[in-house]
């Protein structure tokens, strides 16, 4: 539902495909461009913030703004990095129907960072 969401609201509109040279190269890339943005800069803090409060809470300890801050905010210094370019490329050249089952393979090793994070 999500990448169909983004692949509806962030489209090239019509004229903008017929515009050549360097400003339609740059255009044709701007969808891919905003959705990359959208992922980075407001899903995945959201998820990452939730997954480190949950982690806690498994655990039975009380989320506590001290000792989770500072975890999550060395996860987003480092999301853009690792999600920037696995939605590049995702957003470019995986087909919609495809996007969540690479998605969900481009999640493991971030997963598996998140929890080692979550859990020192």
């Amino acid at each position: 539902i999500y990448f169909g969401i983004l692949d509806h609201f962030v489209r090239l509109p019509a004229w903008a495909a017929e515009i050549d040279g360097h400003l339609g190269a740059f255009l044709a890339c701007l969808p891919v461009i905003v959705k990359v943005a959208v992922d980075v800069g407001l899903y995945e803090p959201l998820y990452d913030t939730v997954y480190m409060s949950l982690q806690a809470l498994l655990q039975n300890q009380r989320p506590n703004l001290r000792s989770t801050l500072p975890k999550v905010l060395s996860v987003w210094s480092k999301a853009p990095f690792y999600w920037g370019i696995a939605d590049t490329v995702n957003f470019a050249f995986v087909s919609t129907r495809l996007r969540p089952l690479y998605n969900a393979v481009a999640s493991i090793p971030w997963s598996m960072y998140l929890s080692q994070t979550a859990n020192v």
